[in-house]
């Protein structure tokens, strides 16, 4: 009768075979044998914030099965902090990265395959047996943060479909009450951001608010029924910083302040529309009579929003940083009948800004401000944008 299992690791004394001793008695058996290292403890991160974690990986072999390739792997792993096995595949196996928590203890789980080179495959990713270091970081990170991995560079800030979907939707709620003329910590405790989702500061941002030109700044735009997440992003871009979603080690989500320099993408000040402007802001499409005579753009912008139905919000920090002073800018429009979405383009293009009509969270229309070199957004990932509001009531405009 056939042997269905070989078991090899430093304290199984079949290892003591040669590998080529092995390879051969594999390749005479007509079954692929299941290869094991002897199984792991589980080990607390060294951040002591992720709960226990043991890895496992089982490799996948073809019709090659387990040979020499597959010991050679064995002798990298058996160095590794991880549980590894290698078999044969079924039709109903899958290449993937898959965790579970019980009791406390989160196990998780890598399924790849070995390829006739001897290469080891697993989803988005490969390594020959010359890259121990980077298999090794992975792992680290597996080990760290979850099946998901090191949210670093991830789409959707690391976050899964559905974390990021609860966010986002958690982030629709509008602000109830003007955060105007603030510092940035009053605002902060009366902005009322999302239950269940802690703020953090990165040490950069720290610094950052220590500086008077930024610390006891007061807080220009109103903000009072824009959502959250637009309204959070365009709160904190007046002064030099923003937010990020960020997964934990322990799998929770939370919001980090950051200086704009750091690296890494932050929420945006709203999203693409998803209908045609004058769907979304008709009153902005509306013909009408424009007549402005030397008046400051600034005033302007102020009281177009209760014109427009819709609030404007104003790229303060772009601005500036173009060396545009928005305060001492006039504008003229001679008297004639037109829509304020080509009056404001009339108006701004040639001041080096436009005007980007854009969602919010809530799926609300609202005016954004900016310069011309700013890029174009990026549309709302995988999630639909809630429909518009058919109340009419509307978020309130700047005073």
């Amino acid at each position: 009768m056939k042997s269905d299992c070989l078991h090899s690791s430093r304290l199984v004394t079949g290892w003591r075979f040669s590998v080529a001793l092995v390879g051969l008695w594999v390749g005479l058996m007509s079954a692929a044998a299941p290869v094991q290292a002897q199984p792991r403890q589980p080990t607390r991160t060294a951040a002591g914030k992720a709960p226990l974690t043991t890895i496992s990986v089982e490799l996948l072999t073809g019709k090659e099965g387990i040979g020499v390739r597959a010991q050679q792997w064995l002798k990298i792993f058996e160095t590794l902090d991880c549980d590894f096995s290698v078999r044969s595949a079924t039709v109903s196996d899958k290449v993937q990265v898959t965790e579970r928590m019980q009791s406390g203890l989160r196990e998780v789980r890598v399924v790849g395959r070995l390829d006739p080179q001897g290469r080891l495959q697993f989803a988005g990713r490969q390594f020959t047996d010359g890259e121990t270091d980077k298999l090794k970081k992975w792992l680290g990170e597996l080990k760290q943060y979850g099946a998901q991995g090191d949210p670093a560079g991830q789409p959707l800030w690391g976050l899964t479909k559905p974390q990021f979907e609860q966010l986002f939707a958690a982030l629709g709620t509008p602000v109830k009450e003007s955060l105007q003329g603030l510092k940035l910590d009053e605002a902060l405790a009366q902005i009322g951001l999302p239950k269940g989702y802690s703020l953090q500061l990165s040490d950069k941002a720290k610094l950052a608010l220590k500086e008077p030109t930024r610390g006891d700044k007061l807080v220009r735009e109103s903000l009072e029924g824009v959502s959250l997440g637009t309204a959070f992003s365009s709160l904190l871009r007046e002064y030099g910083l923003g937010f990020q979603p960020r997964r934990g080690t322990t799998g929770t989500v939370e919001l980090v302040m950051v200086d704009l320099a750091e690296p890494g993408q932050c929420w945006p000040v709203g999203w693409p529309l998803p209908n045609p402007g004058p769907v979304m802001a008709p009153k902005m499409y509306a013909y009408t009579t424009v007549d402005l005579q030397d008046i400051e753009l600034d005033g302007v912008l102020d009281a177009l929003g209760d014109a427009i139905g819709v609030p404007i919000l104003i790229d303060t920090l772009g601005i500036a940083a173009n060396k545009i002073d928005l305060p001492k800018l006039k504008v003229t429009h001679p008297s004639k009948r037109t829509t304020w979405s080509i009056a404001l383009k009339d108006l701004i293009v040639p001041l080096k800004m436009r005007p980007d009509l854009m969602i919010d969270e809530a799926g609300k229309p609202f005016l954004w401000v900016t310069v011309l070199s700013t890029p174009e957004r990026e549309p709302v990932p995988q999630v639909r944008a809630a429909p518009e509001s058919k109340t009419k009531s509307r978020p309130k405009t700047r005073p």
